[in-house]
């Protein structure tokens, strides 16, 4: 494998986008190559001294074998592309010092977990603790794979966003259209931080990890854009939460999947998309939108994140799960059943109760697998 050369190449040519798009371009001035040759000598002396030696040795089956004297090719990309990102250092520094709290909005900070606690259960449940190495699959499914998620949502999404109250809150910020082009870099840079995930993997994890990234980018991006093909754009917005457990049982070498607990979450994930979708039926109309709920109508779809939610529940007593972890999820179906009787104005009020019992209930499954997996 050749993890060297993915880990230098690739953030080089985002870096040299970034300076032609955005930066500085100073790739485009003559100044810039004076300066690369003085660095390109400078690293031939401390390179050369550096690895012959050798202070710094190189797995051979993690660098692609082109060296130049006792220095792998590698090493020159890397260089340059930090040259290339420190001259630009200013402009990342202004751009995001105006618009980084629209871009962190954009992730829904308040729904991080939601995506980083079934990878972190995922580990758990096959491995049975914990290491050091896990930190950077969790913290990837914390803020850069949601940022791809909604940050791309919020780009497709403006049509809708701008009739929606809902926005500018704990459910998502209005990203304007002047800030698409710079959340487009963001997502590439989330989209960058995957590769630390993928390198040294399984050619098994590595495409179950790409296929989790598509499915969240094609749930809004065209040409797919399943969001808008109703009971699909439910069974997508389920997968952004069951693919992270998936991918973090894969990351532990698990290929055996426990599948009446993937399947329960699935469903319950289904009908959670659905309880979320109620409250955007006016925008979703407005700008016309087709989702479940614009599709079916309030009372059909609550009715079937109702069905979805008694599923999730019946299949956890297949399980030897306590009583106690089962039965206080009856509280959602009952939630989304108060919605037959809501006008869609009060609608919001169900989501949000929806949100903050997640918080609740995920505190009684952190104590079950503390008390089952860490003790």
């Amino acid at each position: 494998m050749t993890s060297y050369l993915l880990l230098t190449l690739i953030p080089l040519l985002a870096i040299i986008m970034f300076d032609l798009k955005m930066g500085g371009q100073f790739l485009l001035r003559k100044k810039f190559y004076l300066l690369l040759v003085v660095v390109t000598g400078m690293m031939l002396i401390f390179d050369t001294l550096l690895t012959s030696l050798p202070i710094v040795m190189y797995n051979p089956t993690q660098i692609l074998g082109i060296r130049v004297g006792s220095i792998p090719i590698e090493d020159f990309l890397y260089g340059y592309a930090f040259v290339i990102f420190l001259l630009n250092a200013a402009v990342f520094k202004k751009i995001l010092g105006r618009h980084y709290k629209s871009i962190l909005k954009s992730s829904r900070p308040f729904s991080w977990v939601n995506t980083a606690f079934p990878a972190a259960v995922g580990i758990l449940i096959t491995r049975g603790y914990f290491r050091y190495e896990d930190i950077a699959l969790i913290g990837f499914f914390l803020l850069p794979y949601n940022l791809i998620l909604y940050g791309v949502n919020d780009i497709y999404d403006y049509a809708t966003d701008k009739f929606n109250p809902r926005k500018n809150s704990i459910e998502g910020g209005l990203l304007s259209p002047d800030l698409h082009p710079l959340m487009w870099w963001s997502v590439g840079l989330a989209i960058l931080c995957s590769i630390l995930i993928i390198v040294g993997q399984s050619a098994y994890f590595i495409l179950l990890f790409i296929a989790t990234l598509l499915i969240a980018i094609f749930y809004s991006a065209l040409p797919l854009r399943t969001k808008q093909i109703p009971i699909l754009d439910s069974v997508t917005s389920s997968l952004h939460f069951v693919l992270p457990a998936v991918v973090g049982i894969a990351w532990v070498g698990g290929i055996v999947m426990p599948l009446i607990g993937l399947i329960s979450f699935f469903f319950w994930g289904i009908a959670s998309h659905m309880v979320g979708a109620l409250p955007d039926i006016d925008a979703d109309t407005k700008a016309g939108e087709r989702t479940v709920a614009t599709f079916f109508g309030k009372n059909v779809t609550a009715i079937l994140a109702v069905v979805s939610y008694i599923i999730c529940i019946g299949l956890l007593f297949f399980i030897s799960l306590p009583l106690w972890i089962i039965l206080p999820l009856c509280v959602y179906p009952i939630n989304a059943a108060w919605s037959l009787r809501d006008h869609v104005s009060l609608l919001r009020k169900r989501f949000r109760f929806f949100m903050m019992y997640n918080l609740l209930y995920g505190f009684l499954i952190t104590i079950y697998l503390i008390d089952h997996y860490l003790f």
